[in-house]
């Protein structure tokens, strides 16, 4: 049983591994951010860069951040996930959620 667990999140890694790292693109992002709205891009990074969002004088700007990415204090944040410059406590949450319930759904399914 634990040789399947192990081959499944093996599988599953080398999957999300496979999918390119993006960043979200924008200038005066709309807010909320949802990602999906009119005026918001994605592009591609390498696996060592990051993305990065700014705020200046209430206006969002999302990009990459390049591999030297340096935050400043409630004005640039730095990331290295997938598309996590446009990421809220709330996605993160629901991500998380979906992981350990197809996690538990694994160890079911292979019992």
């Amino acid at each position: 049983m634990n040789t399947k667990i192990l081959i499944t999140f093996v599988l599953l890694l080398t999957v999300t591994g496979i999918i390119a790292k993006q960043c979200y693109r924008c200038t005066g992002c709309p807010r909320p951010f949802k990602g999906n709205e009119a005026g918001v891009n994605k592009v591609n990074v390498g696996d060592n860069d990051y993305c990065q969002k700014t705020v200046a004088l209430g206006t969002e700007s999302r990009d990459s951040g390049g591999n030297d990415c340096t935050p400043v204090d409630k004005m640039k944040y730095c990331c290295k996930g997938h598309l996590c410059n446009g990421a809220t406590i709330t996605t993160l949450t629901i991500k998380l959620l979906a992981v350990t319930t197809s996690l538990l759904f694994v160890v079911q399914f292979f019992q």
